[in-house]
């Protein structure tokens, strides 16, 4: 199992505790790249031209929405789909 496997497993469990380097991990590891920056919004983008806005944790908050997270985990699971 590979550390990116290890760390959508990780994710899975539990999507209240991914970190923003984490999570910009795995969406370069899906293709994605950080498009524009403007304050805490990072937005990224797919060479398919899909969007997804990610809010960088700040005020004392160490990890991501969970709701981003699981955006992400469906990204890689239709990712793996396709894949099949």
């Amino acid at each position: 199992m590979s550390g990116l496997d290890k760390l959508i497993e990780r994710m899975r469990r539990n999507p209240k505790a991914v970190r923003f380097d984490e999570l910009v991990r795995a969406l370069a590891s899906l293709g994605w790249w950080e498009a524009a920056v403007r304050g805490s919004h990072h937005r990224f983008r797919s060479s398919a031209g899909e969007e997804l806005t990610v809010v960088r944790p700040h005020g004392g908050r160490a990890y991501c929405s969970p709701r981003a997270v699981l955006d992400v985990l469906a990204m890689v699971d239709a990712a793996e789909c396709d894949d099949d």
